[in-house]
């Protein structure tokens, strides 16, 4: 779930950048941060075809993160995100209900650089997302071309398994220092179905000797977008208390994430001076 709540925040953010680039070109201004090749890294997956051949450095991480997430499936976790043009607050919950079903939900509030709320809920492979100003809710699993890469990642009761992730990735590397470990996965631009996206997606996730992830850092067309992860203690009654939850009365529409999204911020965004 908390791989799901960085891929919608990847969206939210490629949605930005891509507003900007419709609007102005491309280095006028730039704040973009050089890509510096990282070091003491593990041998880079290889690409044969359409199938990368995953390193043991990789696979031996996926594993650590993969048992954290069986000892660890209930939690509560608060995720900021800031970047030079985006940032955003997002809690994320999952927790099991009176039924013994697993609930997962998540509340992404941006502030910049408009702000704009969502929430977006998985229960039993249901997925929606809800807008509130707009009141309105997209059923993400069949309106959403777009986020075809959430689907693909195995989002099952709300639960993303890093395997999958995995799987989905283009490439991907692990690196190593001395207090931490991380494991990039490289996605293409074309997974998130963006048309203006050429470049790749790099998503690295910074994890303790646990396998718990502990920070997350997004990178692309040049900007990097960087997440703190704080777990919150709450019991599960607490969490079933407040999470947030899709109104009855949402009007449900036809439309993607993208769409709405662009229709809640583009007139936002006419108003801000601040180039995306």
């Amino acid at each position: 779930m908390v791989a799901g709540a960085i891929l919608s925040g990847i969206l939210v953010s490629l949605h930005f950048r891509n507003s900007g680039s419709k609007t102005e070109s491309a280095g006028k201004g730039s704040n973009a941060t050089a890509v510096v090749a990282p070091t003491n890294l593990s041998s880079p997956n290889l690409t044969m075809g359409s199938a990368p051949i995953v390193s043991p450095e990789v696979v031996a991480l996926v594993q650590l993160m993969q048992d954290w997430r069986q000892k660890n499936p209930e939690y509560h976790i608060l995720v900021e995100t800031s970047g030079t043009e985006v940032a955003s607050t997002c809690e994320v919950y999952r927790f099991l209900n009176a039924k013994g079903e697993w609930i997962s939900r998540i509340k992404n509030q941006v502030s910049r650089p408009v702000e704009v709320t969502f929430v977006v809920q998985a229960e039993s492979d249901h997925i929606r997302a809800y807008f509130p100003r707009s009141n309105q809710v997209v059923d993400m699993a069949t309106e959403q071309e777009e986020m075809k890469a959430l689907m693909l990642v195995g989002w099952k009761g709300g639960d993303i398994n890093p395997g999958m992730l995995l799987k989905l990735a283009r490439t991907s590397f692990v690196e190593v220092g001395s207090d931490f470990k991380a494991l990039t996965l490289v996605f293409s631009g074309e997974v998130f179905h963006l048309a203006t996206i050429a470049r790749d997606v790099f998503l690295t996730i910074k994890l303790d000797d646990t396998g718990k992830a502990i920070g997350m850092e997004q990178l692309t067309l040049g900007y990097r977008v960087i997440s703190k992860l704080t777990y919150l203690k709450d019991d599960p009654a607490q969490m079933t208390q407040n999470a947030p939850t899709i109104p009855a009365g949402a009007i449900k529409v036809k439309k993607s994430f993208e769409q709405i999204l662009h229709e809640e911020t583009a007139p936002l965004l006419k108003k801000t001076p601040t180039r995306i």
